[in-house]
């Protein structure tokens, strides 16, 4: 059928051709190793009931596993920030369950996704180890900017004063550009010497723009000691 097509259309065929066989097989790699993350979450912890993406939102199981790696392998009981609740709750409680110590406060701004997550806690004994704070979002002035964000003056109360593990997942993007910047310049000091920041969603652009804004902030850039992505997130290390 191509031996019709003149040269050029004939080169331009194959390149899409090819580009297409390239984003089946990536596609492919990556379903096969969150196939896989799943398995170890669910085989580490065997929680009572099934832990669900609760919409295409959700981090991804690469990344929740990464996460519940870093818990687990905390010298001393870990302190977890999560803006934005999910499944990632659920593991992150089961880690801290098979601990035996540690805790985490999970920010969502939603007061029903907030209930929806607390009855999705529930079934798995984890209470004493996670809590689940509404925080509504509200104009916030910044040097950058004004954000809507979390309530800065619920996260002050209800977020440690240390905080070794941070995960950006919320707010949504869709409430406003560069929505997820506020969380550093806002909790950056109680980031604890040797703690992780992980931005989800770091496959989009504007994620891109809210970690080169914080490199900006010289003081947060001078902790800084490595940097990696996994799956959709970015992982981001701090000096002891």
């Amino acid at each position: 059928m191509t031996d019709s097509l003149d040269p050029k259309a004939r080169e331009a065929l194959t390149r899409f051709r090819d580009g297409i066989g390239r984003e089946i097989r990536n596609a492919h790699f990556e379903t096969s190793r969150e196939v896989g993350a799943a398995a170890y979450l669910q085989n580490r912890f065997r929680p009572d009931t099934h832990v669900y993406p609760e919409s295409s939102f959700a981090a991804s199981y690469l990344t929740v596993a990464v996460l519940v790696d870093e818990i687990l392998a905390s010298e001393s009981p870990p302190t977890i920030v999560e803006l934005g609740s999910g499944m990632s709750t659920v593991w992150m409680a089961l880690a801290l369950l098979e601990r035996g110590d540690g805790y985490l406060i999970s920010v969502e701004h939603d007061a029903g996704y907030t209930d929806m997550i607390q009855e999705t806690l529930e079934p798995h004994g984890v209470q004493r180890f996670v809590q689940v704070v509404q925080a509504p979002l509200t104009d916030i002035n910044l040097e950058m900017g004004t954000f809507p964000w979390y309530d800065v003056s619920t996260i002050y109360a209800q977020t440690p004063h240390t905080i070794d593990l941070l995960f950006i997942d919320g707010p949504p993007a869709s409430t406003s550009i560069s929505a997820r910047y506020p969380a550093v310049p806002i909790l950056a000091e109680r980031l604890s010497p040797g703690g992780i920041v992980v931005l989800d969603d770091y496959v989009r652009e504007e994620e891109q723009r809210v970690q080169e804004m914080w490199l900006d902030i010289a003081s947060f850039n001078r902790r800084v000691t490595s940097m990696r992505q996994v799956s959709r997130s970015l992982f981001i290390k701090l000096v002891d």
